[in-house]
Parts: C-alpha cells; structure tokens; sequence
C-alpha cells in the first residue's frame, strides 16, 4: 500500500516466492505503537496463534492488500 499523506507506517503485505511454486506470506501491522510481523496463509490468517486478535483488528486492512497483490500479481 502506499503511503498515506506522512504517514510511512501503514499496513504492509510480504509475498516470498518459493523455488519450486507457491508463495508464502507475512503482513506488518502498526498498531497503538507497536509493529507486528507475522506469517500468514493466503487468505490472511495468522499463522501465528498469539497474534490472531492483532490480524483480526486489521482485518478490512489484509483483504485489502491480498485483493490488490491478487489484481496485481495474480497469486492464485
């Protein structure tokens, strides 16, 4: 995503390619001051279990950014 006016940190999907097909994720999320990186699955889960409350608040934010990566990149 771009960035919004001076804000630099927004919400941030990672796309790693693997050798052999197929991507893995990870998105960055801020918030209240605090960045989170965590691994997801491609439809935006938490692969980890002690930050899923931290992708679910940001929901609205990963579909976006799976839905523009897909438009854009056609993952699927």
């Amino acid at each position: 995503m771009p960035v919004i006016g001076d804000n630099f940190f927004t919400d941030t999907l990672i796309i790693w390619p693997k050798v052999f097909g197929g991507y893995e994720y990870g998105v960055i999320l801020y918030d209240e001051g605090y960045e989170y990186q965590i691994f997801v699955d491609e439809y935006g889960n938490s692969l980890v279990p002690e930050l899923k409350d931290v992708v679910e608040k940001h929901r609205d934010n990963v579909n976006l950014l799976f839905k523009k990566a897909n438009e854009w990149f056609n993952l699927k």
